[in-house]
């Protein structure tokens, strides 16, 4: 079953999620990021159990450094975000390739 907007007088009624109201966008599927895996004190790797979506969080730098999160997608291409931002969470429907 596709999701759609239930709000009345939306704009884009098929579309989901749509960006009629604040309460649409913050109704957009989050990521729920599976376990952590440190390969080094420097890195920690997560992946989105529902996108495939990959976090890794730097620690570069030393003591008192503040850490920088990179996000790759499944094939690993780095993917661009605004800073402070995380791309978006768009579920892979199970059967779609």
């Amino acid at each position: 079953m596709k999701a759609m907007c239930k709000h009345w007088g939306c704009q884009e009624p098929g579309k989901w999620p749509c960006t009629c109201s604040a309460h649409c966008v913050s109704e957009r599927p989050r990521h729920r990021w599976g376990d952590p895996s440190r390969p080094s004190n420097l890195r920690t790797t997560r992946v989105c159990t529902r996108c495939g979506l990959v976090r890794v969080t730097r620690h570069d730098g030393g003591l008192g450094a503040i850490p920088w999160t990179e996000f790759y997608e499944p094939s690993g291409l780095l993917v661009e975000v605004a800073s402070g931002r995380t791309p978006a969470c768009e579920p892979v429907e199970a059967g779609v390739a």
